[in-house]
């Protein structure tokens, strides 16, 4: 149960966006997948971005609501809501119509696909 708690607070910090442009909301706009290795397990990562800045980010079946919002810099801030608390970052991204890439500030990169 730690290592999901681990999970969920590090997908809350993965969040981000960079090189978005004007149009970046709408590239960043839908559901998006991964799968990330814990141990010997494959955890599945589900992000939907909302047209209205809210964002859920899901890690198997416990699910985080938050706000996203598209600087003007390109960075998307991100706050999830945890049990007890807040979750902030902001952070870079890479996004095309099927593919996000999220770079979290130590220079980890997680791929996203569109789910269709």
């Amino acid at each position: 149960m730690r290592a999901l708690g681990t999970i969920v607070l590090v997908c809350g910090f993965l969040l981000a966006g960079s090189a978005l442009g004007q149009d970046g909301n709408k590239l960043l706009v839908g559901k998006w997948e991964t799968s990330q290795k814990v141990g010997d397990k494959d955890i599945k990562v589900v992000v939907d971005f909302a047209k209205d800045g809210k964002v859920v980010v899901t890690v198997r079946d416990v699910s985080l609501r938050g706000t996203y919002k598209v600087k003007e810099d390109g960075k998307v801030e991100v706050a999830l809501q945890l049990k007890d608390s807040t979750s902030k970052g902001t952070y870079e991204v890479k996004a095309t119509p099927d593919t996000l890439e999220l770079k979290d500030t130590s220079g980890k990169v997680d791929k996203f696909k569109r789910v269709k």
